[in-house]
């Protein structure tokens, strides 16, 4: 049988470097064979033959060579089945600690919170202030939410905006009760005072409200109380005022009745020379009689401890009344 030549043998080692039998490596080893290059010498034998080391043909070689890939496949596989086992075997047991540890935590929660002998209130849990023990520890307790409602902070707030409104009546009335009571012309003349106290009260309290930042019943309260205070300070304010002012209404309605009281008795004195000479005579000592006792009678102080100005002021009124009636009488006789 005919040995292939060297271009069949080379045309067969790429064949087989085409077909994936041969590697790149081993193609260049052999391709090295047919052309009778030796890349690795040849190994030395220990028997004592002279007989030249045989070689062996491309065929044997090509041959020999899928044999041991597939000797290294049927290894591989098994390695690669037993590393998907140990694979799926790990992901068993992550998943089985991923869902059992927070079973097992909840369930030791639970023992712990039984075995205790204080459990913890629930936030929304608030007790009213009076009914809180003073050893109670509050460290661990949550603040509620902002939104949610807190029925004695709610009813405490009422409380006191009920506190502020009764405050505020009391000092309305007496402030009130005292304006009242003062003269028509003191009142005229502290008016536009009291009306500045009033707006400047008023700026002031809203002002202060708005500022406190909290809901409307704090806003209320704070205004009521701020109005409150207001009031009473300006009770003794306009007391003092009130008395300050009093002197010199009294010194201008004194002179006021001394004018009208001069005017009456001139009118009497002019309606007196007027009348008939026969009239005068008959009427003189009736009008000398009648003037004593009005004067009399105008002049007597009031009961009780009055001011002398006022005194005076009350005589001179009602002896000027008195001339003006009589007056009226007078002119009839003159002619």
């Amino acid at each position: 049988m005919r040995e292939p030549s060297v271009s069949e043998e080379l045309f067969r080692l790429v064949e087989l470097r085409n077909q994936g039998v041969l590697t790149d490596e081993e193609f260049q080893i052999e391709k090295a064979k047919v052309l009778g290059k030796s890349i690795h010498p040849p190994e030395q034998t220990t028997s004592n033959t002279s007989e030249p080391p045989r070689r062996e043909s491309p065929a044997h070689s090509a041959s020999r060579i899928p044999s041991q890939k597939t000797k290294d496949k049927n290894i591989f596989r098994p390695n690669i089945f037993i590393a998907l086992i140990m694979l799926f075997l790990g992901v068993a047991v992550a998943l089985a600690v991923i869902f059992l540890n927070p079973h097992k935590q909840r369930e030791e929660a639970m023992q712990q919170q039984s075995s205790s002998p204080q459990t913890a209130l629930p936030a929304s849990a608030v007790l009213p202030t009076a009914t809180i023990p003073a050893t109670t520890d509050h460290t661990n307790q949550q603040p509620a939410a902002a939104s949610s409602p807190n029925p004695v902070a709610e009813a405490q707030a009422q409380q006191a905006l009920e506190a502020a409104q009764a405050r505020y009546d009391r000092a309305d009335n007496a402030i009130n009760q005292l304006w009242q009571g003062l003269d028509a012309e003191v009142r005229n003349q502290l008016r536009n005072d009291q009306n500045a106290f009033n707006q400047s009260k008023e700026n002031r309290c809203n002002q202060m409200a708005a500022a406190s930042g909290g809901n409307e019943t704090v806003r209320q309260t704070i205004n009521l109380n701020c109005q409150a205070e207001a009031n009473e300070n300006r009770v003794s304010t306009l007391r003092d005022a009130a008395h300050a002012v009093q002197p010199q209404l009294l010194q201008r309605r004194l002179e006021e009745a001394r004018t009208n009281n001069a005017e009456a008795l001139n009118e009497f004195g002019n309606l007196n020379d007027r009348m008939p000479q026969t009239v005068r005579e008959q009427l003189q000592d009736e009008l000398q009689t009648w003037l004593a006792t009005t004067r009399s009678q105008c002049n007597v102080a009031p009961a009780g401890n009055g001011d002398a100005t006022e005194t005076a002021i009350a005589g001179l009124n009602c002896f000027t009344k008195a001339l003006q009636e009589k007056n009226a009488q007078l002119r009839q006789y003159v002619i």
